[in-house]
């Protein structure tokens, strides 16, 4: 669905990313991960088109992204980035202009914005602070109006860079229950950058384990091999406990 194509990214003219070729598949939850400033952000980036590549291409339904004009863009991916801007307005008229991409300028919100809008609310669970200002929200309940922002926004592709930052643990796994929900419920192609390994092997269908700008492994979250890599990456030991028939619950230990 996507992929990249010798894709090279550099910071000040220095070299960083340098011909990456990877395919994220439709339809799959894939977790990126990594030490800090091993690049995944960065790829998160490139995708959203917030970075532009210094060589390569970034393909989307067989085209090039940067050819493809704001809106139907807009229609195609939405992101959730760590820093994302707080908007000066109410939670729901926050999830509200995640309908931008499918409104005409100055025109009403149609039925259908309406309806959208209220089962993003409703499904990130945001439906009790409904009324605040987005600036008297703690930062779990904004990662929360955020992600119904991008449910609103209604894409097939959904990019994610940390969605679990500031949330305390069991929010953490609602969260990451909800990615899922989307993911199997509504056929949603997630990407995510994760910090949370334990998230990723558990939550994920593939793993990108990246290291100074390079995809280290890519594999199943299953896969022993990736367990070997990321324990000599980060010096940990991945653990798995079945929890019913088929099921493996992986966790990490020194």
């Amino acid at each position: 669905m996507i992929r990249f194509e010798h894709v090279a990214y550099s910071y000040d003219k220095i070299p960083f990313i340098e011909d990456m070729n990877i395919s994220f598949e439709k339809g799959r939850i894939t977790a990126i991960i990594g030490p800090n400033g091993s690049g995944k952000s960065t790829v998160i980036k490139l995708l959203a088109r917030l970075l532009k590549p210094s060589r390569g291409r970034i393909i989307l339904k067989g085209q090039d992204i940067s050819s493809i004009r704001r809106k139907l863009f807009a229609r195609e991916i939405s992101v959730l980035l760590q820093s994302s801007h707080i908007p000066d307005m109410t939670v729901e008229q926050a999830v509200r202009s995640g309908r931008y991409p499918y409104q005409s300028f100055l025109e009403p919100a149609s039925h259908e914005d309406q309806l959208i809008t209220e089962q993003a609310i409703a499904m990130a669970d945001c439906n009790w602070f409904r009324e605040k200002p987005m600036c008297q929200l703690s930062g779990g309940e904004r990662q929360r109006v955020f992600l119904a922002m991008i449910l609103a926004q209604d894409t097939p592709v959904i990019l994610l860079d940390e969605p679990t930052a500031y949330l305390d643990i069991n929010v953490s796994y609602d969260m990451m229950e909800l990615i899922r929900e989307l993911n199997e419920k509504m056929g949603k192609t997630v990407v995510m950058v994760l910090h949370d390994m334990n998230l990723a092997l558990n939550y994920a269908d593939q793993v990108i384990l990246m290291d100074q700008g390079r995809i280290v492994s890519f594999n199943s979250a299953a896969d022993q091999g990736l367990h070997e890599r990321i324990g000599e990456t980060f010096g940990v030991k991945i653990q798995s406990v079945s929890q019913e028939e088929e099921s493996q619950f992986y966790y990490l230990k020194r």
